[in-house]
């Protein structure tokens, strides 16, 4: 398994597989394949947007995805909301076919600018456990 320390850190490319779906949460995001991939780009250019956000925040993705609301943001784009201390959102794309799904970014948010930027603006598909 490759390291996701040295492929945050950019000392190796391609896609890492940073998440398995399971079959309910793959259903929601209705793609084919249950990886969700984090490509060299994405991780790139968020570190830039982002530089407080380091590589332990990518291991709480799984519990975002397990347990945070999830909104529907276009008909392949998906917002995630989570609590584990502070508001973490995490974006997750689809690719047209269905076949992959990305890891768009994950970072820390306020009450305030989720309600405005998220739940307003978005349709709820799944609320917190």
């Amino acid at each position: 398994m490759r390291d996701f320390k040295k492929f945050f850190d950019g000392k190796d490319d391609g896609e890492y597989p940073i998440y398995t779906m399971s079959e309910s949460e793959l259903a929601i995001f209705g793609a084919k394949n249950a990886t969700l991939w984090l490509s060299r780009v994405s991780i790139d250019e968020h570190k830039d947007k982002h530089p407080e956000i380091a590589a332990e925040h990518y291991y709480k993705i799984a519990d975002i995805v397990k347990n945070g609301e999830i909104y529907q943001q276009g008909s392949k784009r998906f917002a995630l909301l989570h609590v584990d201390g502070v508001l973490y959102r995490a974006a997750i794309k689809v690719t047209q076919d269905g076949e992959k799904m990305y890891l768009l970014t994950v970072f820390k948010t306020t009450e305030e600018k989720a309600e405005k930027e998220v739940r307003k603006k978005s349709k709820l598909i799944r609320s917190a456990p």
